[in-house]
């Protein structure tokens, strides 16, 4: 008996399917993509699955399959690290193996006549289920790695414990760039012996002459009103999680109002975290 398969729906059905395994993949990586790069990663997974129809080889098939599953997490969710995406990858092709092998084992067991292969299939479908809340329960795990950022100024340099705050919408006007609030602590360790003056007065003219060439001013709007305070231009702020860690150009001013919580840096709100 020959097999006849039509290139048209087995192209629709595969594209369906990468549609939604990569919807599943961006939920378990806590990734968010756009729908028309998520159409895009999927015609080029279907069309893969189109000419693997054509290859006879078994370890070639294996090889193309894991190179296209990167590329198709690359070309959804743009990751920029290599690792990232080997290990969106890696995700995407096991939900695609349990989603398709599940598929596939429901219609073989339901098309035969012998109904003795029932315990497996509740076998797989549980094993499934776990692998899904493993994979999902890891992936929240690394969620609550707690944030480190680490302020270079003027030579001087603090690692504290950061949150991204998001009711610091504090930017410098000039640039436009964020304002990261930091505790007195923190700050005087960068500030040094101006920090009494940086914190205490709003004339500068007694502050160190290095200091002084990078203090901005923004606005401060609280329940009471609006008030101008001043922040500094850090040379470097890098957020760590982890291993893993991303740099941005940030002003920073101090405050004591997060003093008494865990954390000693509030990120402005807009930044853009990656990792």
């Amino acid at each position: 008996m020959r097999t006849v398969i039509y290139i048209d729906l087995y192209f629709v059905f595969n594209f369906a399917v990468d549609v939604l395994c990569l919807h599943l993949c961006g939920l378990l990586c806590s990734k968010r993509t756009s729908p028309l790069r998520l159409c895009i990663a999927s015609a080029f997974g279907a069309l893969y699955a189109c000419a693997s129809l054509f290859l006879a080889s078994a370890i070639i098939n294996s090889v193309l399959a894991l190179s296209v599953s990167f590329l198709m997490f690359f070309i959804s969710f743009k990751e920029n690290r290599v690792i990232s995406n080997i290990l969106g990858a890696i995700v995407f092709f096991s939900v695609s193996a349990l989603f398709c092998g599940a598929y596939v084992y429901v219609i073989s067991v339901f098309s035969y006549s012998n109904k003795k292969d029932f315990p497996d299939l509740v076998a797989y479908i549980i094993s499934a289920f776990v692998s899904v809340l493993l994979v999902r329960y890891i992936s929240s795990r690394s969620r609550l790695t707690p944030l480190v950022a680490e302020i270079h100024f003027l030579g001087n340099a603090v690692k504290v414990e950061a949150i991204v705050d998001s009711a610091n919408f504090l930017t410098e006007p000039i640039s436009a760039k964020g304002v990261a609030v930091l505790s007195l602590d923190a700050c005087g360790k960068l500030l040094k012996d101006d920090i009494t003056i940086f914190t205490s007065s709003t004339v500068y003219e007694e502050i160190s002459e290095n200091v002084s060439g990078r203090i901005r001013y923004v606005n401060i709007k609280t329940a009471t009103g609006s008030r101008v305070t001043a922040c500094l231009r850090a040379d470097k702020i890098t957020v760590f999680k982890g291993k893993k860690a991303e740099s941005f150009d940030l002003y920073f001013t101090a405050s004591d109002v997060i003093e008494g919580t865990s954390a000693q840096c509030l990120l402005p709100s807009k930044i853009n975290l990656k990792i």
